[in-house]
């Protein structure tokens, strides 16, 4: 297998909740000086020093971005800040709540870029997270954490490639004398609502494809009419159902509520569609967001696979996402984020969902 560049490497995973549970707000410390760090090594700013305006972390851009491998370059005819690297190109404009990514993609931040001291000052999570890595606050830290998985370990070419043994006798695991998981050389296929043991999940891995081996077509640059999400759904049951990297961060998922005392999850068929839906469109259309142009929100998306949900008080859905190379970096990043590991730690929450396409994972959930 070749070796890909970062960007089609990361592993994006996502969590929906049953309910919407706002990312947790931090208490600002006036005593404590924020900090940055990229991949756990401290950036110093020369100058002007973080600072929190309207409730927002505001930060250098030249001490993160340079630091980043970008040019950055101020234009102050147009008042346009610019961060330049191979391949990606940043445009913004103090005063304005916008930015763009290499002149086509357009992204919103929660307050515009500012100048203070001389010095860029900008809200880092919205162009951090557009450039393909990922940030979290740690509260009692006053510390901004920037993860760039540059790190990775890539599997070099004549490292053996994982496949799925032929030898593996299929697994049906029943409820009440129903079949609810069905798994054999076509992949896992989970076809109710259900709560699966550690040692359940354990014996599906083996029968589970890998995650380049459940990419789906291509989503077109608009929403699917009703027959192709009937086509889409069948494509989702040919290319094997749940695939090895999503049975993995369920594990992880019920393993830390375990050590919690808390009620394990439940797996639920419509959002591990609902979730693998959204990393077909985040790949396929090079994005990273909750919302997104053809669906709108989390909660609208598992409405395309279970309508029933609508029955239900709106809204009810949430989403963690976060950039990691396999599941168990993914749920690092997740814990070391109060805002994230409170939804994990969330007892109202019942059910979950898995995706994962090609470089990207979602995970989904919702109460009941």
């Amino acid at each position: 297998m070749k070796k890909q560049g970062i960007l089609t490497k990361i592993t994006t995973f996502i969590l929906t909740l049953a309910f919407f549970t706002s990312i947790a707000t931090t208490t600002t410390f006036a005593q404590q000086p924020i900090t940055v760090t990229i991949d756990g090594v401290q950036v110093h700013f020369e100058n002007t020093q973080p600072q929190i305006i309207d409730g927002r972390t505001l930060v250098p851009a030249r001490g993160v971005f340079e630091h980043l491998g970008f040019d950055v370059n101020w234009e102050p005819e147009t008042r346009n800040v610019t961060l330049v690297r191979p391949g990606q190109f940043v445009r913004l404009v103090i005063d304005q709540a916008t930015f763009t990514l290499n002149g086509s993609q357009t992204f919103q931040l929660d307050v515009p870029a500012t100048i203070i001291n001389g010095s860029t000052m900008l809200p880092l999570r919205a162009v951090i997270e557009a450039i393909g890595y990922q940030l979290s606050w740690d509260g009692p830290t006053q510390t901004v954490i920037i993860v760039t998985d540059d790190l990775f370990n890539f599997v070099s070419d004549d490292e053996p490639q994982a496949t799925n043994p032929t030898n593996v006798a299929p697994v049906t695991i029943t409820r009440n004398g129903t079949t609810v998981v069905r798994a054999d050389e076509t992949g896992v296929h989970i076809l109710s609502r259900i709560l699966l043991t550690q040692e359940e999940i354990q014996s599906l891995l083996p029968l589970a494809r890998a995650a380049e081996e459940t990419r789906m077509s291509p989503h077109p640059n608009r929403a699917m009419t009703a027959q192709e999400l009937v086509a889409w759904n069948e494509e989702y049951d040919r290319l094997g159902g749940m695939n090895r990297q999503e049975l993995e961060v369920l594990y992880r998922h019920n393993e830390i509520r375990a050590e919690h005392n808390l009620q394990l999850f439940a797996v639920c068929p419509a959002l591990n569609r609902a979730a693998r839906l959204q990393t077909n469109l985040m790949v396929d259309h090079s994005f990273f967001a909750h919302d997104d142009p053809f669906y709108g929100r989390p909660t609208d998306r598992a409405l395309l696979f279970d309508a029933a949900l609508a029955n239900r008080v709106r809204p009810f859905v949430s989403e963690n996402a976060t950039m990691a190379s396999t599941s168990e970096r993914a749920m690092t990043n997740w814990m070391n984020s109060s805002g994230h590991r409170d939804q994990i730690l969330n007892a109202s929450i019942n059910f979950i969902g898995v995706g994962n396409t090609d470089a990207r994972t979602a995970t989904k959930f919702n109460a009941q």
